[in-house]
C-alpha cells in the first residue's frame, strides 16, 4: 500500500501541483523525525540523521537542559549509544547502606531504560559512598560528583542520598533515540553538585480528601527526579482520620471515609521505605489542638470523656471551615490517645521531624461570632472546668495558658514516645504566622519557653510581605517557609463553600521559581548577622478541600519542580532564564510516567527556546 500511495501522490502532484494525502493513504504516512545541529550551545533545526541529533538528545547534551541545573557541569565529546545494560561496582559502599543503594539501582534502571534493552554498549557505574548512615536528616550531606568517559562513570558521594541525586542526574543525561532505537548519553562528563538548602519540601493534605498510595508514590518519584527531599503529610484534620493505630482502632473506625481509604501499618512502612529510595523523607503531621473531629468522637462511650469539643451539626460560627471540632484541652485522656498515635507512626514511618500543626485555634465567647473553647454550650467541659478552678474566661491570657499547657504536654508526650522507641528526634515542627487578627500562640510573649529553640522548628505560612520569618530566624529558630502568597498550590479558582473566588490567588511556576529571592529580598534588612543560616528551606503546600487523587498531580507538577531548582543549586537569573529547561523538564516528567499539567503547546518545545515564551 505504501508504494501505491507514493505513486498516487506523485502523479497527483505532477498534475495539480498539490500533494494529495487520501484517507486510504493516511495510515501509511510516517511522520519524519526532525534532527538538530548543536551550534554554539544551541539546538538548530535542519540537521540530518547521519551527523546530528534528535531533539531530546540535543536539548540534553548540547543545551544541558537538566533540572535542577547542577552547580558545575562539563560535557565533552559527541553522544554515544547505550544498550540499557548496567554493570555496577559498589565495592566502596558501606554495608549499612548496601541494601538501600541496591533498591535505588533498580529504580534507576527502570526509570532510565524504560524502552527495554537495545543495541549499544553496556554502562559501568562505579559508586563510592563514605558514610553508612541510612537516615536522611537535616544535617545529611547530599552532595555528589560524577566523572568519567563512557562507558565508565564514577559517582562519589559522602552519603547514599548524595549518590541517589547523582543517579538522578545520570538518568537525565540519558535519552532515547527513536531512529537509532538505542539510548544516547554523554561521552565524557564532569559534574560537581550540592544543594543550597537541606529542606526542600512538598506538603500534601491527605485528610480532607484521601490520596491513594499509588498517587503518593508517583509524587515521590517526581520529587526524586526534581531533587526535592521532604514529603510532609498533613494526616489528620476535622474531616477524616485516615491512618490505622493498632492500639486505638476507634480512631480509624470512626475517622476514615471508608475501608478502602485507610493508610494501614504496612502502607505507611512501604511508603516510608519507597520515599528513602528516592531520597525523600516522610514528615507526619497530627494537627492539634484545633483541626480535630473525625476519629475523636467515641470518648464518652469508652469511658474517656469528651476527647473533642465543638463538634456541632453545623460549622458556621464554630469553625473556619466544615466540619467543626477541636480537641478538649483539659482532658488528659487526649494525650494518652495521642501517645498511641505517635508510637504507631514512629514504628511505621520513623520520622526525625514530627509536625504537630498547632494553628487556627478558635476561642470566641458566648456573646456571638465564631466561637469554640470559650462557648459554654459547644465546649461545656472546658468552660465548666475553668469556672470550677477560678479562671477568668474574659482574660485572653487564660486561653493562651490553656493552649500553652496543651502544647507543653504534647511536647513531653512526643519526646517520651521517641525515647521509648529509641527513635531519633531532630525537631518538632509547628505552624507559625504573623496574623494578629485571630488567636496566635507563636506570636505571644514567652515564645522560647513554650517552643524551646533546641526542640522546635517553625513552618511559616503567612504573607511574605509581613512575615514572622525574620523574627523567628533572629531568635535562632530553624524555619521552613511556605508563604501562602508564594507557595500554596491549591490557591486560585472558586471557593468550595459558597459562590465566589478562593481566598488566595494562583501561584504560577514563574512566581514559585522566583519565590526564594523575592522573599529573601523582602527580609534581608531585618535579619541579624548569621540569622539566614537558620532558614532550612521552603515547602510548597497542597491543601485538598477541592483536590483529590485524580487531580492532585496536575496541581503539583511541574510547579513543585520550580521550587526544587531554587532550593538545590539556585542559579543566577529569574524564571525567564530557566524557562527552556523547565519546559523540557515537564516533558521529561511526562515521558517517565508522571501525571503533570502542560505548560505550553508542544510546538513551543519543538521549535526551540523562547519560540513562545516572551
Amino acid at each position: 500500500s505504501y508504494s501505491f500511495c507514493t505513486l498516487l501522490q506523485t502523479f497527483h502532484k505532477m498534475l495539480t501541483g498539490v500533494l494529495l494525502i487520501t484517507q486510504f493513504c493516511l495510515s501509511a504516512v510516517t511522520i519524519p523525525v526532525k534532527y538538530y545541529k548543536c551550534v554554539s550551545g544551541k539546538c538548530v533545526g535542519g540537521g540530518d540523521a547521519a551527523n546530528d541529533m534528535e531533539l531530546d538528545e540535543c536539548y540534553t547534551l548540547c543545551e544541558k537542559r537538566l533540572w535542577p541545573y547542577p552547580s558545575s557541569i562539563e560535557l565533552t565529546g559527541s553522544g554515544v549509544s547505550l544498550s540499557g545494560d548496567v554493570t555496577w561496582n559498589t565495592a566502596d559502599v558501606p554495608v549499612a547502606v548496601q541494601y538501600l543503594l541496591t533498591t535505588m539501582q533498580r529504580e534507576f534502571e527502570t526509570l532510565t531504560f524504560n524502552k527495554g534493552k537495545t543495541s549499544g554498549k553496556s554502562l559501568t557505574l562505579n559508586v563510592i559512598i563514605k558514610s553508612g548512615d541510612p537516615v536522611l536528616g537535616l544535617n545529611t550531606t547530599e552532595s555528589y560528583s560524577i566523572k568519567g568517559t563512557f562507558p565508565d562513570y564514577t559517582i562519589t558521594a559522602p552519603t547514599v542520598f548524595g549518590a541517589r541525586h547523582g543517579l538522578t542526574t545520570v538518568s537525565q543525561l540519558i535519552t532515547y533515540s527513536k531512529t537509532k532505537t538505542t539510548y544516547r548519553g554523554p561521552s565524557t562528563l564532569a559534574i560537581e553538585d550540592a544543594p543550597k538548602y537541606p529542606y526542600r519540601g512538598v506538603m500534601i493534605d491527605v485528610s480532607r480528601n484521601f490520596i491513594d498510595i499509588s498517587t503518593l508514590k508517583m509524587n515521590i518519584r517526581a520529587m526524586g527526579m526534581s531533587k526535592l527531599n521532604a514529603l510532609h503529610l498533613h494526616i489528620s484534620d476535622t474531616a477524616s482520620f485516615p491512618i490505622e493505630v493498632p492500639k486505638r482502632l476507634n480512631l480509624t473506625f470512626t475517622g476514615a471515609y471508608s475501608d478502602e481509604e485507610v493508610y494501614r501499618a504496612e502502607d505507611l512502612q512501604a511508603l516510608a521505605n519507597y520515599s528513602a529510595v528516592w531520597g525523600v523523607r516522610l514528615i507526619p503531621e497530627i494537627d492539634q489542638p484545633a483541626h480535630a473531629r473525625a476519629g475523636w468522637e467515641w470518648g464518652p462511650e469508652a469511658g474517656l470523656g469528651d476527647l473533642v469539643v465543638c463538634n456541632t451539626p453545623t460549622w458556621e460560627n464554630t469553625a473556619l471551615e466544615p466540619p467543626s471540632g477541636q480537641l478538649n484541652p483539659i482532658n488528659n485522656n487526649v494525650h494518652t490517645v495521642l501517645f498511641d498515635v505517635y508510637e504507631s507512626l514512629l514504628a511505621n514511618v520513623n520520622p526525625t521531624i514530627f509536625h504537630i500543626g498547632g494553628d487556627e485555634v478558635v476561642v470566641g465567647s458566648d456573646g456571638g461570632g465564631t466561637s469554640c473553647w470559650n462557648n459554654s454550650q459547644k465546649a461545656k467541659p472546658v468552660v465548666d472546668w475553668l469556672e470550677a478552678n477560678g479562671y477568668d474566661r474574659t482574660d485572653r491570657e487564660t486561653w493562651y495558658g490553656v493552649w500553652r499547657n496543651f502544647t507543653l504536654k504534647s511536647t513531653a508526650n512526643i519526646e517520651n514516645a521517641y525515647k521509648q522507641s529509641n527513635g531519633k528526634l531532630e525537631k518538632i515542627m509547628q505552624w507559625a504566622g504573623a496574623d494578629a487578627s485571630g488567636w496566635n500562640l507563636v506570636a505571644q510573649p514567652g515564645r522560647t519557653t513554650t517552643f524551646p529553640v533546641d526542640k522546635f522548628m517553625f513552618q511559616v505560612w503567612d504573607s511574605y510581605k509581613a512575615s514572622i520569618t525574620p523574627t523567628l530566624l533572629n531568635e535562632g529558630y530553624d524555619v521552613v517557609v511556605s508563604n501562602y502568597d508564594l507557595l500554596y498550590l491549591d490557591c486560585g479558582g472558586s471557593s468550595w463553600v459558597r459562590e465566589g473566588s478562593n481566598w488566595c490567588s494562583y501561584n504560577s511556576w514563574y512566581r514559585i521559581y522566583d519565590s526564594v529571592p523575592t522573599a529573601l529580598s523582602e527580609w534581608q534588612k531585618q535579619l541579624h548577622p548569621g540569622a539566614a543560616a537558620n532558614l532550612k528551606g521552603f515547602e510548597v503546600t497542597m491543601w485538598t478541600e477541592h483536590i483529590d487523587s485524580l487531580s492532585i498531580m496536575n496541581g503539583l507538577w511541574p510547579r513543585a519542580a520550580a521550587l526544587g531548582e531554587r532550593l538545590w543549586s539556585d542559579p543566577s537569573g529569574t524564571w525567564q532564564q530557566a524557562d527552556p529547561r523547565m519546559q523540557f523538564h515537564r516533558a521529561r516528567l511526562a515521558q517517565k510516567g508522571i501525571t503533570t499539567a502542560a505548560l505550553q503547546p508542544q510546538w513551543c518545545l519543538q521549535n526551540g527556546a523562547y519560540s513562545c515564551t516572551v
